[in-house]
């Protein structure tokens, strides 16, 4: 398990070209640790996951990248539906914009923030057909991401595109993760399993010939 410091780049390359982070966690740090350890160096054995901005990552990359991962899942993903138009300076909206001010510009850039959204990807599930997928988020989530996930979910099932989606009790943070990590950590053992079954049957298959 790799856990790289994403700091507030949301795991996406910056409007302004200086921190080209989805650039390097693709090109640069998955390379890396497949010369480094004892890895296997296949999609179907490659998951990414996250929690909150982490999970907007976990999401963006694995829908943006299913060649370099079989499966997907965020808890607590930041997912914003729609921006309001002034973006009020203070309160939660307020909040939003100054932490998005260093990927997405400042003023906030609403059209590479939708361009980089996982909501926007998801209406485009051919591009990531082979990923698996889960999310979670609390029903009662301070940032209000429940709306965001749930939004997802409607897409995603709309297209017909199978995934895993559940609404739990509870807020946002470490609690929260603490609590239900473990259903995003059973879906990877799940995926992995059932890619090292599925490789095992091949292999008898073409060792049968």
């Amino acid at each position: 398990m790799v856990l790289p410091d994403g700091g507030k780049t949301f795991y996406v390359n910056s409007i302004d070209g200086h921190e080209r982070y989805e650039d390097f966690f693709i090109q640069e740090l998955v390379p890396a640790i497949d010369r480094t350890y004892r890895t296997v160096s296949d999609r179907r054995a490659r998951g990414i996951s996250g929690t909150s901005m982490g999970g907007y990552g976990a999401l963006h990359l694995g829908m943006r990248h299913p060649e370099v991962f079989g499966a997907a899942s965020a808890q607590s993903a930041a997912l914003l539906p729609k921006f309001p138009n002034p973006i009020p300076t203070e309160g939660r909206w307020g909040f939003y914009a100054r932490i998005l001010q260093g990927p997405f510009g400042s003023p906030l850039n609403e059209a590479y923030w939708e361009a980089n959204s996982p909501l926007t990807l998801a209406e485009h599930p051919d591009h990531f057909a082979n990923l698996k997928l889960y999310f979670d988020c609390g029903d009662n989530d301070r940032y209000g991401f429940e709306e965001g996930a749930a939004l997802l979910d409607k897409i995603l099932t709309e297209k017909g595109f199978h995934h895993e989606f559940a609404l739990r009790p509870g807020n946002h943070g470490w609690s929260y993760l603490s609590q239900y990590m473990k259903y995003a950590l059973l879906f990877h053992w799940q995926e992995f399993g059932q890619s090292s079954a599925a490789g095992a049957r091949t292999s008898l298959k073409q060792g049968a010939h």
